[in-house]
């Protein structure tokens, strides 16, 4: 699924010029390409920016350019905009393409023809402040949502409190400017949103001293989990001295037991200081003091007159943790009447939190202050308060889908996904395939677990920076083993040095580290260690070093230069449809050549006409397919499937065999010329907004033929309305009326009923030496109503019954498996198949024939 905007065709051009003179006007000589004159344009505007100056905070200080108030990203956002008609002016030009731009051929030309900063142009003045007035209130937005982590609760009340009145502000200034288009209101607007982030910043320099605070919380923390440590320390050296040599049962046990024991209560202990020392709405004092406090209890009760007492306290509420755990999963496991979930797993899983927190609340405070031991009831009080919610189907599937196809794993921008190339084609193929399984799904508890299974084969696929990262580690593994050096030499000794240029070789030794970084992130295994990193590099030099062998002399890269020269030369000057294949065999032997160590796109002297005759194809194929595109008509009905469909296989062709030129220069990198095509037709939006309104107009259908099945409908008009409803994605059927649905198996039913209820009476005939015909005849029912018969055979009345075939006849015959002076016994069945599930007649009477 790549999705493609652009094609980047670029090559080598030699310019001749001098620097700052250049393209300080129109060329002399003229363009020869709309290509080279629209580079040409573009150097005038980068003259036209280069030309303002900026403070060190990035704005203009000029009074007659908005000192003050207009930035540069603001400047020359409103140059590229102004300068949008003519390059389009140069793109549909067929010739003369300088004269285009002709009048804005120097900065100050295009300044003066553009009005740039002209007070005389009074809405182009207001356009570039509201882009500024943009920009500034991005700002001011991000702003308003400042990390206030290190702060005190109180701070933050206070913070929170100026944060609201500056949104307030914000939300005015915007309301002035939606009713006003004055440079001064936009100024005013600008002011509002920087007073606002500057309130802000100041109200958060008050109360700065999140440092102190922290640095005495770390150290109170610190202080009571060492006296914990101390206590739990003394009481085991004091069990184990009182109870040494003791032949005392439970004091046996509780030696044998000790560690685990002061392990749990300790955890306790260390469970209440990481709760305390991470509260909300309170002080570091109070913080501070509670921490104290838990030190001074565990040391207290730490104790052999305390300690197993408090031990059987921390018992009885694991085994009511247990039957927290046991609730919470009869809740999950809760099904409705209509069959679906009763809760969601998710707010089950708070409630059990909750739970198991009031049991160890409650356990603590036995312990601490002697107050009433936990019950059954502390926990399902919690969970008395769950709400019981609705999960039709169709919106738990919905859910259930957006676990793995947004967030982190959204593939709807292909640029902003965590993967790319065949990876994201990877992904998205996964989502799809989730997808389809669970809109399939029939209980919660199959959509669940695909799910589950999906965001699981999703999070195994590499991202991008997982491949750097095992790159980057491999190829350290790769220096600190001396492979670069052992290749140098291998090159030198094994593949030569006479006839091979430096880039030759060490475009080689790369191609041959490539081998060990493939073959390492094939492995799919983030946490590879360095020593099975250097297994597999051991496993793969063989390979490596055949690598290195493929490189190409100077004198044979010149060859095989000249052959894609020869190839490229040959294309007619006027490029067709008809010269694809030739044209596409040429670019792919010149991207082949690229690929080769040693090459650069600068080895073809005919670049510069394959470009040409690329750009030329994709526009014709463009056209081609934007033509077909066009002819789509502007009501979609279903009647109009055949060609919405045709324009979409055009459309997926066309990235099919372009598709791979999509942000990608396949002439080579770092070139003074860049040419950019685009090579969707501007129309390809059509074809997704034509598919949507051919699974409109067909959803529709769907409805309308189900609507008029009526109370007795033929079997017809019952296969015409599954045919319609089968017909829809999985995803529009999500939006079939439920009440419909539930028509169309009742109506499918009533068709079952039909075939059950139908009547077949069955008749033999011998052909002597030959064959026995079985025949039959309908008794009772409607015809229509089937797909035909199955015939079964046995040489006994009562049973072993084997299927001999299928027909929509009303006879088959029967040449094998006969003997002479034997009986066949056979019994037919009328068979429809609905929705994927096969329904049956009764059994006909058995028909019986002796052969002879």
């Amino acid at each position: 699924m790549k999705k493609f905007l652009t094609v980047l065709l670029a090559l080598s051009v030699v310019f001749t010029y001098t620097v700052g003179t250049a393209f300080a006007a129109v060329p002399n000589p003229a363009s020869t390409n709309a290509v080279d004159s629209e580079n040409a344009f573009k150097e005038v505007v980068k003259e036209v920016k280069d030309s303002i100056s900026y403070d060190g905070k990035g704005y203009n200080q000029k009074a007659d350019e908005g000192a003050g108030y207009l930035s540069r990203e603001a400047i020359e956002a409103r140059i590229d905009e102004l300068a949008k008609p003519y390059i389009q002016a140069i793109r549909n030009a067929d010739n003369a393409w300088d004269s285009t731009w002709s009048t804005v051929a120097t900065a100050a030309d295009f300044k003066s023809e553009t009005k740039l900063f002209d007070a005389a142009d009074a809405a182009g003045i207001v356009e570039i402040f509201k882009l500024q007035y943009d920009i500034e209130l991005k700002a001011a937005n991000l702003a308003m949502a400042p990390d206030l982590s290190g702060y005190a609760a109180a701070d933050k009340v206070k913070i929170n409190a100026v944060i609201d009145t500056q949104v307030a502000a914000i939300e005015n200034a915007k309301l002035t400017i939606s009713n006003s288009t004055t440079v001064d209101d936009v100024k005013g607007a600008i002011d509002a949103f920087k007073a606002a982030v500057k309130a802000v910043q100041d109200e958060m320099k008050k109360y700065n001293t999140a440092t102190t605070d922290a640095e005495k919380l770390a150290q109170a923390k610190n202080d009571a989990i060492f006296a914990l440590n101390q206590a739990a320390d003394a009481f085991t050296d004091a069990v184990e001295t009182a109870y040494k040599n003791s032949v005392n049962a439970t004091e046996v046990a509780r030696l044998a037991s000790l560690d685990k024991d002061v392990d749990k209560m300790a955890a306790m202990y260390e469970e209440k200081i990481e709760e305390f020392a991470a509260k909300e709405n309170m002080s570091a004092t109070d913080k501070i003091n509670a921490l104290g406090q838990i030190a001074e209890l565990a040391k207290a009760r730490f104790a052999i007159a305390n300690f197993y007492t408090d031990l059987t306290v921390l018992s009885n509420a694991d085994v009511l943790l247990a039957y927290a755990d046991t609730v919470a999963a009869e809740k999950k496991a809760a099904i409705g009447p209509d069959g679906t979930k009763l809760y969601d797993n998710t707010d089950v899983d708070v409630k059990l939190a909750e739970a198991k927190k009031a049991v160890n609340d409650a356990a603590y405070a036995v312990i601490a202050t002697g107050a009433a031991a936990p019950t059954k009831t502390t926990v399902t009080d919690v969970f008395a308060t769950l709400e019981a919610k609705t999960f039709p189907l169709a919106a738990y599937k919905k859910k259930a889908i957006k676990t793995f196809t947004e967030g982190k794993y959204a593939t709807v921008n292909p640029a902003a996904t965590a993967w790319s190339g065949d990876r994201y084609d990877k992904v998205v193929d996964l989502q799809d395939k989730a997808s389809d399984e669970i809109l399939l799904a029939e209980t919660t508890d199959a959509i669940d677990a695909i799910a589950k299974q999906a965001v699981k084969d999703i999070d195994a696929i590499l991202t991008d920076a997982q491949i750097d990262a095992l790159e980057s580690k491999t190829e350290t593994r790769i220096n600190v083993l001396g492979y670069g050096t052992a290749f140098d030499k291998y090159f030198d000794a094994v593949v030569g040095t006479t006839g091979y240029s430096a880039q030759i070789k060490a475009d080689a030794i790369d191609a041959a580290k490539q081998i060990f970084k493939d073959a390492v992130v094939a492995t799919e295994n983030t946490n590879i260690t360095y020593a099975e990193i250097d297994k597999i590099i051991k496993d793969n030099y063989n390979t490596a070093l055949a690598e290195l062998t493929k490189a190409k002399t100077k004198a044979e890269l010149v060859t095989q230069a000249t052959a894609v020269d020869t190839l490229i030369n040959a294309l007619p000057p006027t490029i067709t449809i008809a010269d694809k294949d030739a044209v596409l065999a040429a670019q792919k032997a010149f991207e082949d050549y690229l690929d080769l160590p040693g090459t650069d796109k600068a080895d073809i002297s005919y670049g510069n006409k394959l470009k040409t005759a690329m750009a030329t194809l994709i526009n014709l194929e463009s056209k081609a397919v934007k033509d077909q595109i066009k002819a789509l008509p502007s009501t979609i009905t279903v009647a109009d499937a055949e060609k919405v469909e045709a324009a979409k296989a055009a459309l997926d062709a066309l990235e099919a065999t372009y598709g791979d030129y999509d942000g990608k220069d396949k002439f080579g990198e770092n070139t003074d010329f860049a040419y950019v095509l685009t090579v969707a037709p501007s129309n390809a939006g059509d074809v997704k907004d034509a598919l949507k309104a051919l699974e409109t107009a067909k959803l529709k259908d769907a409805a309308d033929k189900v609507k008029a099945l009526g109370s007795n409908p033929t079997v017809k008009e019952v296969k015409a309305a599954r045919d319609a409803y089968d017909a829809l994605k999985l995803e529009t059927k999500l939006l079939f009326n439920d009440e419909l649905y539930a028509d169309l198996l009742k109506a499918e039913k009533a068709v079952d009923n039909a075939v059950k209820s139908f009547k077949i009476v069955a008749s033999s005939k011998l052909y002597k030496g030959n064959k026995i015909r079985v025949k039959w005849r309908i008794a009772e029912g409607d015809v229509d109503a089937i797909d035909g018969y199955k015939v079964y055979k046995s040489t006994k009345a009562q049973s072993g019954y084997k299927y001999m075939g299928k027909t929509k006849k009303l006879y088959m015959d029967n040449k094998k498996g006969l003997k002479k002076g034997k009986r066949m016994y056979y019994r037919v069945r009328a068979y429809k198949v609905i929705d994927g599930k096969t329904y049956y007649s009764d059994y006909s009477n058995k028909a019986n024939r002796i052969y002879k």
